[in-house]
This record gives structure tokens, sequence and C-alpha cells, in this order.
């Protein structure tokens, strides 16, 4: 089985990826991680590779290339789509500022993502943040397992951030059907490759129509949560807090969780580590343990 994990990096400094990055080394040393990096990133290479030897640098402004992967997946010249842009010379402010945002990393990991899976040919893959993110175990399963993702334990209609960006893209009906559905965390998506560029292509499309024009960089979330409760993307299995794939703390608290004789965080009821823990930074004892198991090596 060959496993990759993806994520978004764009201009974080190798401060901000080392605990990822020594992490996913720590418990999935034969799994490949792959950053989208602006330009800038690249000259961290060589500390990032230092933290973890299988990290592999791709660059978010590719515009070409990803302005031919947006023809191919809509069908239709890229041009009518986006006014202004010019791909041999971008003579306009308007044109410059339109492509600027299709190339920001934000919007262009869907569309990139394909591309490394295209290049690398992993058999299962993660999509995950990065700066907030550390692995206690290697989260993949075998087999064609679709996609799995955290459910925050909450509906989509208590969420006011979520449901302010639903009702930015979404006209009322739409949103009347997934209100009341678990809010899915888009911090970590697993699957088979399958599953994946299926997943990854109806965002991409999905976030192309509803981010771009409206200048929306915060919305994916939201996206995220319409396309896979509505069954556009793939077969969907979430994990209901309390389980031992993955932890996110964005709604979930720290006292529903414990830390076993290794120092490991794991559930009240297991000495399982949780494979994934994400939003750790949100709650000081959590970024605490953290530093403690990660101390920095930049200082």
């Amino acid at each position: 089985m060959k496993k990759s994990v993806i994520s978004a990096a764009a201009s974080y400094v190798p401060d901000k990826l080392e605990v990822f990055l020594r992490s996913a080394y720590d418990a999935m040393p034969d799994t490949e991680v792959h950053l989208i990096v602006t330009p800038e990133a690249t000259a961290f290479e060589h500390t990032l590779k230092g933290f973890n030897p299988n990290t592999r640098l791709w660059l978010s402004n590719q515009r070409d290339h990803l302005l031919n992967k947006l023809e191919r997946l809509t069908g239709i010249p890229i041009t009518t789509k986006l006014p202004g842009i010019n791909r041999a010379a971008l003579t306009t402010t308007h044109g410059r500022e339109r492509l600027a945002r299709v190339t920001h990393a934000k919007f262009a990991r869907y569309f990139l993502a394909q591309n490394i899976i295209e290049a690398t040919a992993p058999s299962h893959v993660l999509l995950a943040d990065s700066r907030d993110i550390l692995f206690q175990r290697d989260p993949f399963p075998n087999g064609d397992i679709g996609i799995l993702c955290g459910d925050e334990g909450l509906p989509l209609k208590s969420c006011n951030w979520i449901y302010k960006r639903l009702s930015r893209f979404y006209d009322a009906k739409t949103i009347q059907q997934i209100e009341n559905r678990p809010n899915i965390n888009s911090g970590a998506t697993l699957g088979d490759t399958n599953s994946i560029l299926e997943y990854l292509r109806a965002m991409s499309l999905e976030v192309f129509d509803r981010m771009l024009g409206s200048g929306e960089r915060g919305g994916d979330q939201a996206i995220h949560n319409r396309l896979l409760h509505s069954g556009l993307a793939t077969k969907v299995s979430l994990e209901a807090p309390g389980g031992e794939t993955m932890a996110h703390f964005d709604i979930a608290k720290p006292s529903s969780y414990r830390f076993n004789s290794r120092n490991e965080l794991t559930n009240l009821d297991s000495d399982t580590p949780i494979a994934i823990v994400h939003q750790y930074d949100r709650y000081p004892e959590l970024q605490q343990w953290v530093d403690t198991r990660y101390p920095s090596t930049l200082r």
C-alpha cells in the first residue's frame, strides 16, 4: 500500500510545519508528505526535509498548468469564466487580480492535489491541514474505504460561521436539506485514491463556482459539508467524537480525553492513541503537551 499525505502549507515558515512533519515521519515513516507551497517556501526545503525526509514541495503558482486543469474539468475556455485573463499577457489589473485569486493556495489546492495524485499514484490519500496537526500513529486503513471524515458533534445550523458561509453560497432550500446534519471538519479527509479523486473533482468545480466570484477564501468547509452531505462526492463515513482515527478540537474539549502512561492522547475509555490530533493549538494544555513531545529544533 502506497500512502500519501497532501497539505496546502502556502507560505508557512518551518516552525509552523515542524510538528506536522516530524510526527508524520514518526507515525508513518513509509508515507510521502506533499506540501503545496508558495515559491518563498522553497528556500526552506532543506529544513523541511530535515524534519521529514519524505517531504516533497509543489508550487501553488503553476498558473498555466492550473488553467489547463480548470479548462479540462469545466469543459469551457477559462477566459469565458474569468473575463480579463489573457493567457499570453495579463495586461489589466482586473485580470491579474482574478488570476491571483484562482492560483491562491486556498483555492488551487483542490486542483493541485489531483496533479500530485496523478503524478505519484498512491493507493490511499490523506488531505490534511498542516499548521495544527500532530500524528500519533498511522491513520490509514486497508482497502477501498470511500472517504472518512470527522463529525464534530454539532449540527450545521448550530455552527454559526459555517452556517453563514453556507448562506452566502446556497439557496434556502439547499441549506434546509442539510442544516440538521453534523458539521464535518475539513481538516482531515482520508480515503482510497479513487474516492479522494472523486471528492477533489467535485470540490474543485464547486469551489470554482461558489468561491471565485465572491472572493471568499474561507468558505471551503461549508462547500465540503454541502458536497458530502448531499452525496455529490462519493461514499462517506463519519467518525463521531470518541473515535480513534481523529480528534478535532474546534468544538471538542480536552476534558473528553486523557493522556495514557506513554503520554499519548486517548479517549477516556481507551489506551489507544488517537491517530490524528487536530487543532491542538486551541487549548494551552494541549499546546504544552505538543511542545513537550516535539520541542522545537529551530531555537
